[in-house]
C-alpha cells in the first residue's frame, strides 16, 4: 500500500483533523499472541468511530482533570521514592536517568490507578520495559501476564471496590444502562499499558532539552509555577512520538502519516506543504 508522511505543520495539521481519514484495523500491525488474550488486543484507537464514541463515553468520567488532580497525591511518592534511590544507582558521580526513574516511573503509575499488589509490580516494570520497546518476542511474551494481571484486579476490585480508576470504571453506566464489561475493561488496562510507556522518552527527551537550554532551565527552577506550560512545550518540542498511526483515506488504497515532532518544530505557518512518498513496502505503522 501506498504511504505517504506529511513533514510540514500546517499539512500534517489539515490530515489529522481532515474526517475522510480514518484510523482503522489495517493501521496497526498486532502482535502474535495466545488465543485467550485476543479478544482483549482492539483497543479503542482501533474502534470505528460509533463503536469508539460509545466507548469514550463511557470512560471520560473517570479520566476527568478533576480525577487526574485528585490523584496527585497517590502519584507524588511514588515520583518521590524513584527519586530518593537515585544516588544508590549513581557510578563516579553519575546516574543513568532512564533505568532508574523514566522507565519504572510510567509503570509505576499505572500499577496504583489499576491496583495492581505491590508484590507483583516489579514484574509489571518489567512489562513495561517490555512493551516500551515496541517489537519483538518478549513484546509478545509480555502481554498473557499483564492480561491475566488485569483480570484479576477487575475481579478483586468487584469484590472489594473503592475509589480508585477500576472501581470508578466498573461503577459507570449510560444513561441507557449501557456499561463497560470485563473484557473491555481487560482492554482498557491493555491501552493504559501501551499508551502509558511514552512519558518514558518524554523525560528522557525534557531533561536532555533543559540541559541543552540553561537558561530556559533557570527560568523554571526560579519560577516552577512556569511548569503546567513548560511541559506543554517540551511535549511540543521534543515529545516522544516520531509518527502519527496512519490514516487510510476512506474509499482509497493510500495512507499518510505525519513525522509528529518534526511537524510540531515546524514554523506554524509553513510556506509550501510538503508530502513525502514512501515505499509501498512498509509495514503498516513503521517509521
Amino acid at each position: 500500500m501506498p504511504m505517504w508522511a506529511l513533514t510540514r505543520h500546517d499539512a500534517a495539521k489539515a490530515m489529522l483533523g481532515d474526517a475522510r481519514f480514518e484510523m482503522n484495523s489495517g493501521s496497526f500491525m498486532p502482535p502474535e499472541v495466545p488465543e485467550h488474550c485476543k479478544p482483549y488486543m482492539r483497543t479503542m484507537s482501533e474502534r470505528e468511530a460509533p463503536e469508539h464514541a460509545r466507548l469514550r463515553g463511557l470512560v471520560s468520567p473517570a479520566f476527568s482533570a478533576r480525577r487526574a488532580a485528585g490523584f496527585r497525591p497517590r502519584v507524588e511518592p511514588l515520583v518521590d521514592a524513584l527519586l530518593d534511590r537515585l544516588p544508590d544507582h549513581a557510578e563516579n558521580g553519575t546516574v543513568d536517568l532512564l533505568p532508574h526513574f523514566a522507565r519504572p516511573l510510567p509503570m509505576d503509575v499505572i500499577c496504583e490507578m489499576v491496583g495492581i499488589p505491590e508484590a507483583d509490580r516489579e514484574r509489571w516494570r518489567a512489562y513495561g520495559a517490555t512493551v516500551a520497546s515496541g517489537a519483538g518476542q518478549g513484546f509478545a511474551e509480555a502481554i498473557p501476564g499483564i492480561m491475566d494481571g488485569a483480570r484479576a484486579a477487575i475481579a478483586h476490585r468487584r469484590a472489594d471496590p473503592d475509589g480508585g480508576l477500576l472501581s470508578t470504571l466498573i461503577r459507570v453506566r449510560a444513561e441507557d444502562g449501557d456499561r463497560l464489561d470485563d473484557a473491555e475493561l481487560v482492554t482498557l488496562v491493555w491501552h493504559l499499558v501501551l499508551a502509558g510507556q511514552t512519558p518514558t522518552n518524554l523525560i528522557a527527551n525534557a531533561v536532555g532539552a533543559l540541559l541543552e537550554h540553561p537558561a530556559q532551565l533557570a527560568a523554571l527552577r526560579a519560577d516552577p509555577g512556569l511548569m503546567p506550560r513548560a511541559v506543554e512545550e517540551l511535549i511540543r518540542y521534543c515529545g516522544p512520538v516520531l509518527l502519527t498511526i496512519p490514516a487510510t483515506r476512506a474509499r482509497t488504497s493510500s495512507c499518510a502519516a505525519s513525522p509528529s515532532r518534526r511537524a510540531r518544530r515546524s514554523p506554524p505557518r509553513s510556506p509550501r506543504p510538503t508530502a513525502t512518498r514512501a515505499s509501498s513496502t512498509i509495514p503498516n505503522g513503521s517509521t
